[in-house]
């Protein structure tokens, strides 16, 4: 074996071993934390638009109590509706980033597997939400 051809198949194992590892190691979901102050508001998912900007229809209603977990899907983005009676109900705006696992996939066989990684979803990931409430207003009792 000559030494191009030794250095080649060298350097080929870790690049085949590093493609498509943000699908590998993220997969399809994530597990999104979310906290609220003052804890105990309902975070409940209100819109889900894949990835091309359409509403998707919820198949079932999604909600949990702050602090929770969420699982999303990778691809899309969401609109959640926090929650809680004494509060200003707020609305979140949830979309994905680039993972940093999706900078390793740059190396190896760049366009293919980025694709691979775009399709499945393992290229994004989602920040944990805190929302911060704001108190209702009410009008207090006036003085004569």
């Amino acid at each position: 074996m000559t030494p191009d051809l030794l250095a080649l198949a060298l350097l080929s194992v870790p690049m085949l071993a590093l493609s498509a590892c943000a699908s590998m190691i993220n997969g399809r979901t994530q597990e999104v934390g979310i906290t609220s102050d003052p804890p105990g508001a309902t975070v409940s998912v209100v819109t889900r638009f894949d990835r091309y900007g359409q509403r998707v229809e919820p198949s079932d209603s999604i909600s949990i109590t702050a602090p929770g977990v969420l699982r999303l899907a990778r691809l899309d983005s969401y609109r959640l509706l926090v929650q809680k009676e004494g509060y200003l109900p707020q609305e979140v705006r949830v979309a994905h980033r680039y993972s940093w696992w999706a900078y390793l996939d740059v190396l190896p066989l760049l366009l293919d597997l980025m694709v691979i990684n775009e399709e499945i979803g393992g290229l994004y990931a989602f920040d944990d939400i805190h929302v911060t409430l704001i108190p209702e207003m009410r009008p207090s009792a006036g003085r004569d």
